[in-house]
């Protein structure tokens, strides 16, 4: 059986957009994208956590999932997820 609100498409594409943005947020932890913002200026914004690279692809697994579902969701959906691919 498959939950209502899954089935309803603009609440899919509003959690399948927040989750790829959560994700694309993870991507900037990996040891080269936090070393090309480690500067003093940058400081505050700086986390202990790292991401390794199980992680990065665990992350990039999934969005390529998510990805995957948003332009199956119809109606329009290859055109919405093409436009979450511009705006992230």
């Amino acid at each position: 059986m498959q939950h209502p609100q899954i089935a309803d498409t603009h609440f899919r594409r509003q959690f399948l957009f927040q989750l790829l943005i959560l994700l694309q947020h993870l991507l900037t932890f990996t040891k080269t994208t936090k070393a090309s913002w480690a500067t003093t200026r940058n400081r505050s914004l700086q986390m202990e956590f790292t991401l390794d690279d199980d992680g990065v692809q665990w992350v990039q697994e999934t969005v390529a999932r998510a990805t995957e579902e948003l332009r199956q969701t119809a109606p329009a959906g290859r055109a919405f997820a093409d436009t979450v691919q511009v705006v992230l």
